[in-house]
């Protein structure tokens, strides 16, 4: 299975779009959904400030704005290697 790691914050709205995205394509590509909060690492509050979301599925990571159609291509590409 897919494990996509979201590094998010409380009250993002795009974390919780990206999310319901996520959600969406579960059925089609299935995936293990970690959820980050950045605000517990400074050093993560540090490296992704206000970039957030950030999503990171195998050797794929993509910052804000995160569409659709680059999680359909990430989840797919990771699918079809088997990661």
């Amino acid at each position: 299975m897919i494990t996509v790691t979201l590094f998010t914050r409380k009250n993002c709205h795009l974390c919780d779009q990206l999310k319901s995205d996520l959600l969406s394509l579960q059925s089609q590509y299935p995936h293990q959904l970690v959820e980050i909060d950045i605000d517990t690492d400074p050093s993560l509050v540090q490296k992704y400030g206000e970039r957030i979301p950030v999503i990171q599925i195998s050797s794929y990571t993509r910052q804000a704005p995160i569409t659709l159609q680059d999680l359909r291509l990430a989840l797919a590409a990771s699918h079809d290697s088997g990661q």
